[in-house]
């Protein structure tokens, strides 16, 4: 659901074709990293963060030469509560691309919980020569 209002709002899916397209109309592109399965690995209380191998972010980087700035987001974790679903009801879930975690925030809503310190955090950008994925299978 959380998908839907974002695509409503604007933010593209992360497909390589959507990002592709994107990249040719010259518009600069930023990725936050997490999504359904690291919704679903976390559990909203510890301090660890857990993401899968998202790497084709960095190929179509190389493809493109486009240079990558990393960031974080220090607190995001507690903005909300997280209800896990049965698992049979996430794989269901799942064959739709939506997520087997519900989030909870204030009341009945998915507003977060005030007072929660966040950090963004931004490095120096990664300097990205522009290669050809034929000529370089290093990625």
């Amino acid at each position: 659901l959380g998908r839907e209002f974002s695509l409503l709002a604007g933010v593209l899916d992360a497909s390589k074709p959507v990002l592709t397209r994107a990249i040719r109309r010259g518009e600069n592109i930023a990725l936050l990293p997490g999504g359904l399965d690291e919704m679903a690995l976390t559990d909203g209380t510890s301090k660890d963060t857990k993401l899968v191998a998202r790497k084709g972010f960095v190929a179509l980087s190389i493809e493109h030469g486009m240079d990558i700035v990393p960031g974080f987001c220090f607190g995001e974790k507690w903005i909300h509560k997280t209800v896990q679903l049965p698992g049979f009801i996430q794989g269901f879930l799942r064959r739709w691309k939506m997520s087997g975690t519900m989030l909870k925030g204030r009341g009945p809503s998915f507003l977060g919980f005030l007072g929660v310190p966040l950090g963004f955090v931004w490095a120096e950008p990664i300097r990205v020569k522009k290669m050809n994925p034929a000529e370089n299978k290093a990625y």
